[in-house]
């Protein structure tokens, strides 16, 4: 089965939007002043990974990092 697992990240949170890539996720949209935070609204960037579960029965070593 197909799986996707997304979240989102404030706009200005350089970390997470920095390793969010380096687990295969990719930015698939843009929340503009999606939440208010004090007297200032603020971006979220909404981040998306799709793949293969059933791929990953014939490839232990990947399927371990997914637990």
């Amino acid at each position: 089965p197909v799986v996707l697992l997304s979240g989102e990240v404030q706009q200005d949170n350089c970390r997470a939007i920095g390793l969010y890539p380096k687990f295969g996720f990719q930015t698939v949209g843009i929340f503009p002043a999606l939440v208010e935070v004090g007297e200032t609204y603020v971006n979220f960037r909404r981040m998306a990974l799709i793949f293969d579960r059933g791929a990953l029965a014939f490839a232990p070593e990947a399927a371990a990092e997914w637990r």
